[in-house]
């Protein structure tokens, strides 16, 4: 089972596709279905629901996810498994994730299950939340919980984290235009200049969480990019801006778009410019069940040891196995996966070691078998 899970990562990992235009990663994971005899629907050309049913009347349901697309990298591995299209990248662990849930299903087709199982294989985590376009589907919300593990290389291999509360922040980004009067840069006051009224607003944007936020409470404001102008000689005509709010909170996450949308516009008048703005609300924070993280911190224990069990920080990076929490309860677990070189996630550089793989197909197989 190791020596298979291995090969199918490094198989996904040399054909990176992203979103939901995955192609060749599709094809590679319904061959693979098709050759277990497993039964399936796709969803949206490239994703798919696996239903295996048990056979037992009243039998509890378990989900398990594994999210299937690349980001838009290069990478700078140098292994001989390195990915075959040029600007893309599995640089997040998902081809492990995949290759750990096809071994997980290898390993329970034709047992007797007291559960019934649903896999979901899912396309568009990184970049269009898709798990938006799972998580109503009827197989999702008849089971009784759902379970996926996100491999974590800034967490050493053999540890492994299942702790319920919040885990993930919710991920938003937002873009702002501050519009001016574009003129000779010699003259300037036949104009109007958008560049210090963007820089006043990058600069007050810092200020919301060490001045607005309760020091108990916790965010991040990044501003990402910033781009304005065509030559040296011109005042520019506009300057746009962008970023990203991170938060476990509701609450905050609303407040801050809106002191945002409030604060640059202000900004923007008093330096007689004009704004536009747009946000893209991305997934919620992921929330682990009580229930449904002792289940598989029990499973996790069994496979790995107890000296393995890690009640791993929060992190401020989205997720949007989130979006499934909304309708029934979930647990994300993260199996450390750090290697000797150590790159962190969305590096050209990002690699897994790849013995931890076996272990979370196992952790899955164990919760289904704790089924009661």
């Amino acid at each position: 089972m190791e020596n298979y899970i291995i090969k199918t990562r490094r198989a996904l990992h040399e054909i990176p596709e992203s979103d939901w235009e995955l192609p060749e990663t599709a094809a590679y994971i319904q061959h693979e279905l098709d050759d277990m005899g497993l039964s399936y629907r796709k969803i949206n050309q490239t994703g798919f629901i696996v239903s295996i049913d048990c056979g037992k009347k009243d039998a509890k349901t378990y989900a398990f996810r594994a999210d299937m697309d690349g980001l838009n990298v290069t990478e700078e591995t140098e292994a001989e498994y390195g990915s075959r299209h040029p600007g893309k990248m599995h640089a997040c662990g998902h081809d492990g994730h995949m290759a750990m849930m096809l071994g997980f299903l290898r390993s329970i087709k034709g047992k007797e299950l007291p559960c019934n199982v649903v896999a979901v294989f899912q396309p568009g985590e990184e970049n269009v939340a898709g798990a938006g376009e799972f998580a109503n589907e009827a197989e999702i919300l008849n089971s009784d919980a759902i379970f996926a593990i996100h491999l974590w290389t800034p967490l050493d291999s053999g540890k492994v984290s299942a702790t319920a509360g919040a885990r993930m922040a919710s991920a938003d980004r937002f873009s702002y235009r501050i519009l001016g009067e574009s003129t000779h840069g010699g003259e300037p006051h036949r104009g109007i200049d958008p560049i210090p009224a963007a820089a006043a607003c990058v600069q007050a944007v810092q200020t919301y969480v060490s001045r607005r936020l309760d020091p108990n409470e916790s965010a991040v404001i990044t501003i990402g990019r910033i781009c304005g102008g065509t030559a040296y000689n011109v005042v520019a005509p506009y300057v746009d801006f962008s970023g990203t709010v991170r938060t476990f909170s509701p609450e905050i996450r609303e407040e801050i778009q809106h002191w945002l949308d409030q604060t640059v516009s202000d900004i923007a008048k008093a330096y007689s410019c004009r704004c536009e703005g747009s946000w893209f609300f991305g997934p919620p924070a992921v929330i682990n069940d009580e229930t449904a993280a002792a289940i598989a911190r029990k499973a996790a224990e069994e496979v790995m040891g107890k000296e393995a069990l890690y009640d791993m920080p929060r992190v401020f990076g989205g997720e949007d196995f989130a979006l499934y929490q909304k309708h029934i309860p979930g647990c994300m677990m993260f199996l450390g996966a750090k290697t000797e070189d150590y790159y962190p996630h969305h590096h050209p550089k990002f690699n897994i070691d790849e013995s931890v793989l076996e272990k979370g197909a196992a952790i899955f197989e164990k919760i289904v078998f704790s089924c009661s």
